[in-house]
């Protein structure tokens, strides 16, 4: 998947191309001085607890997933659902997708790790705004 540009407007993330994804906050860049992992060498998540992998960079790698692109295409952006991005320090995982407001609450998740940038799994389940919180 390409996109042609990035577009930061105030606190909105939006990639522009053929799939349109954003979402409703402003990271700070990890630090520079942050020593990269290799993918075989990985710090796990609770060894730092900060992802080394900056949301936009999870964004674009979640954008490789044809299943979320698949969700994505098949929805009318923004009605009736909500983008998710969140990285989970437990896990070491940024999830990125789509929250679907049906009845019950869906949400179709890439699992991104945060230290190396590699898609490592896709979840599909009710959202539970006790636990999961708002988007």
């Amino acid at each position: 998947m390409q996109f042609t540009r990035m577009v930061r407007t105030s606190s909105t993330l939006v990639l522009v191309g053929t799939v349109v994804l954003g979402c409703s906050a402003v990271f700070p860049r990890p630090s520079i001085s942050a020593p990269e992992p290799s993918s075989a060498s990985a710090a796990p998540a609770s060894a730092s607890g900060k992802p080394r992998v900056h949301p936009a960079e999870a964004i674009d790698a979640a954008l490789t997933d044809e299943r979320l692109v698949d969700v994505i295409e098949a929805r009318d952006f923004r009605n009736g659902n909500e983008p998710v991005v969140r990285f989970d320090p437990g896990e070491g995982v940024w999830k990125v997708g789509l929250l679907d407001y049906t009845e019950p609450p869906i949400v179709h998740l890439v699992l991104v790790d945060g230290f190396s940038g590699v898609v490592s799994g896709w979840e599909e389940r009710i959202w539970n705004y006790d636990t999961d919180g708002f988007p």
